[in-house]
Parts: C-alpha cells; sequence; structure tokens
C-alpha cells in the first residue's frame, strides 16, 4: 500500500549520514515533517491496519518529544508547509494530536498556538 503524501515529505530533504563502515551520505525528510507526516498517515490507515497505524503515532510521539526539547521550529515550520496541502491534511494532523500522550500532544498545540499568534 504505497503512502499517502510523499511529496510532503520529500518537499524538504536534508543530508544526512549513514553509520556503515566509513559513512554514507543520504538525504531524510525533515524531522518535523517526519513526525507530522506519521501523525496524519496514521489517521488514514484502514482498521486492518490498526497496529501500524498505532506503531506510526508511537514515532510521532517520540520524535515530537526530542524536537518540542531541542528543536521546536523544526515541527513549526513543517506545520506552516503542512497548510499547503489542505484542510484534511491538517485535520488528520490534529485528530492524531488527540491521541498522542497528553503532555505531548498539548505542548505541540501550544508550540503552534504561539507560533500562530
Amino acid at each position: 500500500m504505497p503512502l499517502r503524501y510523499l511529496d510532503y515529505l520529500l518537499d524538504d530533504l536534508q543530508p544526512a549520514v549513514l553509520l556503515y563502515e566509513h559513512g554514507i551520505m543520504i538525504n531524510v525528510p525533515a524531522p518535523g515533517r517526519f513526525a507530522l507526516h506519521k501523525c496524519v498517515i496514521s489517521q488514514k490507515r484502514p482498521a486492518a491496519f490498526a497496529a501500524k497505524a498505532s506503531k506510526d503515532l508511537s514515532q510521532a510521539e517520540q520524535l515530537f518529544q526530542v524536537l518540542l526539547e531541542n528543536r521546536p521550529s523544526d515541527i513549526a515550520l513543517a506545520y506552516d508547509a503542512a497548510n499547503a496541502h489542505g484542510d484534511a491534511f491538517i485535520q488528520s494532523f490534529e485528530d492524531a494530536l488527540n491521541l498522542l500522550d497528553n503532555n505531548i500532544g498539548d505542548d505541540v498545540r501550544a508550540l503552534l498556538a504561539k507560533h500562530k499568534s
């Protein structure tokens, strides 16, 4: 099953090093976009893939936790880019925030509310 919204992920690739022997240069999605995308696709998965949706949410939660502590602006930038994908994309993200750990979901909401004002 192809992942939806791959264009959102691939629009802001960043260089990274894969730790293998002498290292291999690769491109990875921006971490804020990756976390937000995980939230959105968790809401788009059919019921038969509930385990994958749960894993998506867990990964997003862990990444948001790190980003909130170290790189909160990445979340704001990812959200700004998400607005270009329409209301359904944003609504899926907000629905997923309700399923994350309350503290993390609330912290992400507070960050975005502060960013919008």
